[in-house]
């Protein structure tokens, strides 16, 4: 017998097409002139109609189609306002042949018609989504040929749709035929095929299908250009301020690459606190995404800061005031640890108490945020005891609104501490590594090769929120912190926010302040540090720049620009620029009131006379009462103060609540009863 000789059969590529498929191909260019031929058919008819009445009862109806088509299929906008133009357009230019009867008028009509025609085709042809779909089409027709140059001739381009930065479509296969690592490893082929961008194709699962595959295509990349923070702007009578935030508000922290924007909600009503592990090589853009959360967190009247920065306080030193409590220490850090420990417990049981499911954060009742910097220099030094103190922390914080923010740069156990830590660390975000082993520990349901991240594009990351993987890359949203030339947004924010922050609510500390007494101290060095800076600001009648007083509070906010170059002497050069002479007079006379204020702040009471103070204030104040900020005026102390002293005298039965934040003596109560 002799050998049996098989070829491949040959691949013809036809390009060319008969009128009728050429028509359709280019159905959507020549959709203009498509309509113009029956709008004439209709112009003929209606000239030679003898009847008036059917020729209403045709323009009515057309009219009415048209127009329910158009406001259920065009979206608002000006391609809405496009289409009404051309049904006008129509329904005059028929009306107009249904009178002509000389050949001369017909030769106007019909050059009017094509002039027409013309004109109104313009921004249909400009219209880059219909310019795109006829593209798309193309890709759809050709891929028979083009895919058997590389072997894939017998697979399907099928769903493909636009999306705002390209399209999106699926690859797909009989069983058997191909193999999903195959299809991955030609992937530039594949790109090369579709006559792409270089590097402008990225081919992603399919879920768990092992016959197709979805190619993901970006065509304008969103990532070409660093994506600057927007801060929070409202607008006021008085100026421009920052809008207040809540801890349960989404934070968008970046956009993915198919031109979409990323959000994430650490805080949440109804379910609690999340954890956070951060972790990326050095100038992965780490750091920025720490940055917009504190930055984000800061703005909220709903949630207290906690950090732990072991590098001698490089990236939390800008937010000293801003957060309720900075360690830049290993001893100092433990402190804390055992003083978040505390508060986990005390509000476990205070759900209890309030009847809650998990914590309901509120300006009374805040959430609280930690943040661990470099986590290894701290988790991987701490003992079995230490770390179970840590793990307890990240398994009951959840539900009493203790969220952990842990940032390293090589996510290891040793680097985590435990395994156990890094189970409750429900979301995660992976910035460039160093190689492909070290995604490993950050994302843990597949792989996204994270050291092929462009170094050249800090900040560009994957998220996984729990056991979901977004294998779409996001570049986070940049908050400029003085490097690169970039304004210091953070120091500007900073000094705005400090000491308008929340502080701790009473319950989460009164019944173990002994426990919290790392906590307890920590509240009178900032306040001496208040007290410092207070003088400083007094002895200098307030800051200057460029020769004018500037002044504290929430006015002195930097806007937001394309480049992200705001400063908080614009925002206050550019208010007074609209002023009148008499608002000017105002703004001055209301910037010396400040200046005075602060000269006239009362001096600070030793705290035996506080004591007494607070006392004597409620004695004055009889049966109504006061609140902790009038407390806080009289004794010259904090909120934070003020609930540890009425904590000790409710419990002497000396002070007793009478409603939402306000006390009374006992005894006073009991005479005006």
């Amino acid at each position: 017998m002799g050998k049996r000789k098989t070829s491949a059969p040959a691949v013809e590529e036809v390009e060319s097409y008969g009128l009728v498929e050429w028509l359709r191909m280019h159905r959507i260019g020549l959709a203009p002139v498509y309509l113009a031929v029956p709008v004439l058919i209709m112009g003929i008819l209606a000239n030679i109609t003898i009847e008036t009445l059917l020729l209403a009862i045709c323009m009515v109806s057309w009219t009415l189609g048209v127009t329910a088509w158009v406001v259920t299929r065009v979206p608002e906008g000006w391609r809405r306002l496009h289409w009404l133009a051309i049904m006008t357009s129509i329904n005059g230019w028929i009306i107009w042949a249904a009178t002509l009867s000389t050949g001369k008028g017909w030769l106007w009509a019909l050059g009017l018609l094509a002039s027409g025609t013309i004109v109104l085709a313009i921004p249909h042809w400009m219209d880059q989504v219909k310019r795109t779909r006829v593209n798309l089409e193309g890709l759809i027709r050709h891929w028979p040929v083009r895919g058997a140059r590389i072997g894939l001739g017998d697979t399907r381009l099928v769903g493909i749709t636009h999306t705002a930065v390209g399209w999106v479509g699926k690859l797909s296969w009989q069983p058997g035929m191909h193999s999903i690592k195959k299809v991955e490893k030609i992937e530039h082929e594949i790109e090369g095929a579709l006559d792409l961008p270089h590097n402008s194709l990225k081919i992603e699962r399919d879920g768990r299908s092992n016959h197709s595959v979805i190619l993901q295509v970006t065509l304008n990349d969103p990532h070409a250009k660093g994506i600057m923070w927007a801060p929070p702007i409202e607008p006021t009578e008085d100026g421009p301020r920052l809008r207040t935030l809540h801890g349960g508000d989404p934070i968008k922290v970046g956009i993915r690459a198919d031109g979409t924007e990323k959000f994430l909600r650490i805080f949440k009503a109804g379910w609690g606190a999340r954890n956070l592990l951060i972790a990326g090589t050095k100038g992965s853009g780490k750091s920025g995404l720490l940055n917009l959360i504190w930055t984000t967190l800061s703005l909220c009247d709903d949630v207290v800061q906690w950090g732990i920065d072991l590098k001698g306080g490089a990236e939390l030193g800008p937010w000293e005031g801003v957060f309720d409590w900075i360690v830049n220490d290993y001893a100092s850090a433990m402190r804390m640890i055992e003083a978040a420990e505390q508060i986990v417990e005390r509000r476990g049981q205070l759900l209890k108490k309030y009847g809650w499911k998990s914590w309901e954060g509120s300006p009374e009742h805040p959430w609280l945020a930690i943040s661990i910097d470099e986590a290894a220099s701290l988790l991987g030094k701490m003992d079995s005891k230490a770390l179970f103190r840590v793990e307890e922390i990240a398994r009951k914080g959840r539900a009493v609104g203790v969220s952990l923010i842990i940032a390293t740069q090589y996510a290891t156990l040793d680097a985590i501490g435990s395994s156990q830590i890094r189970e409750q660390l429900d979301q995660a975000f992976c910035f460039r590594m160093q190689s492909s082993s070290g995604e490993s520990f950050v994302i843990t349901v597949g792989d996204v090769h994270a050291e092929e991240i462009d170094s050249e594009r800090p900040g560009t990351c994957y998220h996984q929120d729990g056991d979901k993987l977004d294998r779409i890359p996001m570049r986070i949203v940049f908050v400029g912190d003085g490097s690169n030339g970039t304004r210091n947004t953070v120091k500007q924010i900073a000094d705005v926010m400090r000491g308008e922050t929340p502080e701790m609510d009473a319950d989460s500390i009164r019944d173990g302040i002994e426990k919290l007494e790392a906590y307890a101290n920590r509240q009178e060095v900032t306040e001496m540090r208040d007290d410092e800076r207070d003088g400083r600001d007094a002895e200098g009648d307030a800051q200057v720049t460029d020769g004018e007083t500037s002044e504290t509070g929430p006015e002195t906010i930097p806007p937001f620009v394309e480049d992200g170059s705001a400063t908080i002497e614009d925002i206050q050069a550019a208010a007074r620029a609209h002023m009148s002479p008499e608002e000017l007079a105002e703004d001055d006379a209301r910037r010396a009131a400040t200046a005075a204020a602060l000269k006239a702040e009362p001096e600070r009471l030793s705290d035996e006379d506080a004591r007494a103070a607070l006392l004597s204030a409620l004695r004055e104040a009889g049966a109504p009462g006061l609140d902790y900020e009038q407390l806080g005026e009289a004794a010259t102390r904090k909120k934070s103060w003020v609930y540890e002293r009425l904590s000790e005298h409710e419990e002497a039965g000396r002070v007793r609540r009478t409603s939402k934040g306000t006390w009374a003596l006992t005894e006073v109560l009991a005479s005006s009863n």
